[in-house]
């Protein structure tokens, strides 16, 4: 028998049994596709689009049917989680909202690399204030 089968098996079986633990302590991760399939979805009270049904269901929406909603809730001011949608639209990854006031909301992530943050304003649309 080869003297090195053993100690490997045993390195193995010892790494097998450690590895679990580092498995249950792992955040898990959702990423969705860039596929441009409009679904309208709504949370609570609050009905929007968004571009597919898997970036709903990340966000906490419940698809209602497909296409863009329409009617007046697309016109209420920039909320938290439209302002996360427009700052993935801008090419920012890995995003959240830093803070949220009465005229603003600031949203950080990571672009080109680089940790940047971008300034919405509240108003319908989101318009961005600035990135820095």
């Amino acid at each position: 028998m080869n003297p090195f089968v053993r100690p490997h098996a045993i390195l193995f079986a010892a790494l097998l049994a450690v590895a679990p633990l580092h498995v249950a302590d792992a955040q898990e991760e959702f990423f969705c596709t860039e596929e441009y399939a409009p679904v309208c979805a709504v949370r609570g009270g609050e009905r929007r689009t968004f571009s597919n049904a898997c970036k709903a269901e990340i966000r906490g929406f419940r698809v209602i049917r497909e296409g863009e909603c329409r009617g007046r809730a697309q016109a209420r001011q920039c909320t938290a989680d439209r302002a996360l949608d427009e700052a993935e639209r801008l090419g920012f990854r890995r995003v959240e909202v830093e803070e949220v006031r009465r005229n603003r909301i600031i949203v950080s992530g990571r672009r080109r690399g680089e940790r940047r943050e971008v300034v919405f304003s509240r108003e319908p649309g989101c318009p961005v204030i600035r990135i820095r």
